[in-house]
């Protein structure tokens, strides 16, 4: 008794062994045998299959059946791989029943409450399934839509007791699963060992049929072949068959499926194994139209024992490859070691194809290269071709995020430049990748090649995107492609896409991005504007790696050991960026900017301009990660700093009331202000017209307020304090006889 009761009445009736009685040859026999034949057959042409040839894209009309392999699984499609490496596509919504509805409950309750779908859930890469063609593109580029519903691919199949078919599961019962098999049929599958999701198809067999169910099995399903068959629509795709060998030859095996209806081979689908006339075979179905009663049949391992090998890491290896067969019109088979290939026409040559294809000779052996692999088929597509042979990138997963690549630019847009950087790949560098800084004028040219750093590889939306950066391609930190690859108070490059209230992010390569806070930017309280911009490329410290969010520092130094501010050191220059340069320092890295070069404003770009990396230079530590090469901060120690004595410095920063001055003193940075009415003899109203920012200075220390260091730049002050000095030196002096006179002097000067 069946705990199961659900189920419509179905017209499946169980197929029973033929057992074909051994008669006399007389003419009345013939005659009768003809009768009954024509009774239960139908016309004989209803039984007839038109010859096979491989299956093309001609062949794919609306309606045909044909076995798929799951190649990519994707947001919202799949690619599958057909027969003869053809390629079709699955939107989510031609999946199944079960996906369409968990579909549009997400997109009822967006915003509302959180509902997601993944492919992943219900398939996976390399999985057989039956699909039926509900769609052809034929225009510019060819396109072949497919379901996977079984409902829509076993439509108009005659599934009977013994039939092997696809189900989704619709429901989970206490023992066992609901599943839709199609023409308005539900069957009911016992748990066993293999649990399922709902919405995913599992491939079973009708085990049996009464009133109130239809009875499945899935363990039976690998080792089923059916014996008998009695019309064409009782061929389901992926139903393995008996047939009988009636013609071999070289291009097809012409078989007669069950005793009724012919099928044929195609040389993609032979097998390991030779076939001969009137030998007994099992083969499964790989492709069915009912429309022009077509039907081919597949010999190959893989295929029958339902499951195939991606042989994805062999593809874009080069051998020798020997010449087995060659087809008219088709291409070459070609054998390497145990490795069995096929080249198509087009792959031959860049030459006419025809011409070369009449030169190749069976034996012949032939440098090529695999450029993929067909599941289907079992075998593998190799090219002669001296492109594809000097190719370094086949596939868009062969391209390496982080690596520089060559490539020609195709197409120049306001948003950027299309870069081709394979025959078949392309990628797009974005106006803000153009250079170190943001470039808003365009500065490549159409069809001339340019070297672009990767920085991303979307295989599901088919996207490279690509950096043009000088300082990324050159870049000799560690990169950061994946989250894991973020330690803790590394040093790396990004580049500022984002300015906002409490900092700015900075991005890596695969979207990946930090975020650095106000008070990260800089040792000094400072606004973002004014030291970084958007595209900007920086060099920063990663400071936090938590809960998969970055958190990252423009203060490099903040644990140096061995360097102390105001000591002398001779450095190479580490990387070139828009206005400054970095330097490193027994494993610490520095700043130099670009008006910290010359003592005189003028000559700093021009010196700039002719720095290179790796150029030797003299600078001295000034800051936690700034360091001058200021020739009058390098040759005058600022000895005292006792009030009145004079120090020199730089403009750190310029204020309303007036400006800050960064001057070292005994290995420590100190910070002076100087106010506004202390700039200069002269009446100040605007202070940008007396100093700039990074302004070499010579200043005078007027008072010091416990940690407050107030200072002037007066002339007049500094040139009493300088004749202060030169008096002093005299009155020290065994020379000097009039001491006394001097004295005065030095008062008349206080």
């Amino acid at each position: 008794m069946v705990d199961f009761p659900r189920g419509d009445k179905s017209s499946i009736v169980p197929i029973e062994p033929v057992k074909a009685e051994k008669k006399r040859k007389t003419s009345e026999t013939k005659s009768v045998v003809k009768k009954a034949k024509r009774s239960v057959e139908g016309p004989r042409c209803d039984l007839e299959s038109k010859p096979a040839e491989l299956i093309y894209f001609k062949h794919m009309r609306v309606g045909v059946r044909c076995l798929c392999v799951i190649k990519e699984i994707r947001s919202g499609e799949m690619l599958l791989t057909l027969p003869n490496g053809l390629r079709a596509f699955v939107d989510a919504r031609n999946v199944n029943r079960v996906v369409r509805e968990v579909m549009d409950l997400e997109e009822e309750a967006e915003g509302v409450v959180e509902v997601e779908y993944d492919l992943h859930d219900f398939f996976r890469v390399g999985q057989i399934v039956r699909g039926v063609v509900v769609g052809v593109e034929n225009g510019g580029k060819k396109r072949i839509e497919m379901s996977l519903d079984p409902s829509v691919v076993q439509k108009d199949c005659e599934m009977r007791v013994g039939s092997a078919c696809g189900g989704v599961v619709v429901s989970e019962e206490d023992h066992g699963y609901m599943c839709e098999i199609g023409n308005e049929k539900i069957g009911f599958l016992k748990k066993g060992e293999q649990r399922y999701k709902l919405g995913e198809i599992v491939d079973v067999v009708i085990e049996s049929e009464n009133a109130r169910t239809v009875q499945l099995s899935d363990e039976k399903f690998r080792e089923n072949v059916m014996k008998r068959v009695e019309e064409f629509k009782w061929l389901n795709v992926g139903q393995r068959v008996e047939c009988v060998v009636e013609k071999v030859t070289e291009v097809n095996v012409q078989v007669k499926i069950c005793g009724m209806i012919k099928g044929y081979v195609n040389y993609f689908h032979f097998g390991k194994e030779q076939v001969k006339e009137k030998q007994k075979i099992v083969g499964r179905i790989l492709y069915v139209d009912f429309e022009n009663k077509r039907v081919q049949i597949s010999l190959n391992k893989g295929v029958n024992e339902w499951r195939v090998e991606m042989k994805e890491e062999e593809v874009g290896m080069k051998q020798k490859w020997k010449i087995e067969r060659i087809d008219g019109g088709e291409g070459l088979m070609v054998k390497f070691e145990d490795k069995v290939g096929f080249v198509k026409m087009n792959n031959l040559s860049e030459e006419n194809s025809l011409e070369r294809f009449k030169k190749f000779r069976i034996g012949e052996e032939v440098k090529g290269r695999i450029i993929n692999y067909e599941e289907m088929d079992e075998m593998y597509q190799v090219s002669f071709k001296k492109s594809d042979l000097e190719q370094e990138y086949l596939r868009m997963k062969d391209v390496k995020v982080g690596s520089v690549i060559k490539g020609k630019v195709t197409s120049i847009t306001e948003q950027g430049v299309l870069v081709s950087i394979s025959d078949k790949i392309k990628g797009f560098c974005p106006k803000i990748q153009f250079g170190d800084v943001l470039i808003k004028k365009n500065k490549f040219k159409q069809d001339k090649e340019y070297k672009f750093v990767v920085l991303s590889v979307d295989l599901e939306m088919k996207r490279i995107v690509l950096s043009h950066k000088k300082m990324l391609m050159s870049s000799e930190y560690e990169k950061i492609i994946t989250i894991e690859d973020a330690k803790v108070g590394m040093i790396t490059n990004g580049t500022i896409t984002n300015i906002c209230e409490f900092g700015v992010f900075v991005s890596f390569y695969n979207n990946l991005s930090a975020l650095i806070p106000n008070n990260e930017l800089s040792f000094q309280k400072v606004k973002a504007e004014e030291i970084v911009q958007i595209g900007q490329t920086v060099t920063c410290r990663i400071i936090s790696n938590k809960n998969n969010k970055l958190a990252a520092s423009l203060k490099l130094n903040e644990n140096k050991r061995d360097v102390k501010i105001g000591q002398l050191f001779k450095t190479k220059i580490k990387e070139k960026e828009k206005n400054h340069l970095i330097c490193e320092i027994s494993d610490s890295i520095f700043r130099l900017d670009l008006n910290q070069i010359s003592d005189f404003e003028s000559e700093n770009s021009e010196i700039f301009k002719k720095m290179k990396k790796g150029q030797e230079i003299e600078v001295l530590v000034v800051e936690k990660d700034r360091v001058s090469m200021k020739p009058i901060l390098i040759k005058n120690e600022n000895k005292s700093m006792k009030i009145g004595s004079l120090v020199y410095g730089y403009v750190k920063k310029i204020t309303e009331f007036g400006c800050f001055v960064s001057f070292v003193y005994k290995n420590e940075n100190k910070i002076g202000l100087i106010l506004k009415n202390e700039i200069s003899d002269l009446f100040v109203n605007k202070i940008e017209d007396y100093l700039r920012v990074d302004q070499t200075v010579n200043v005078l220390i007027k008072e010091i307020d416990q940690d407050k260091i107030y200072l002037s730049c007066k002339k007049s002050l500094i040139k009493k304090n300088l004749e202060k000095e030169f008096l002093s030196e005299l009155l020290e002096s065994e020379k000097v006889e009039d001491k006394e006179s001097i004295k005065e002097s030095i008062k008349e000067c206080e």
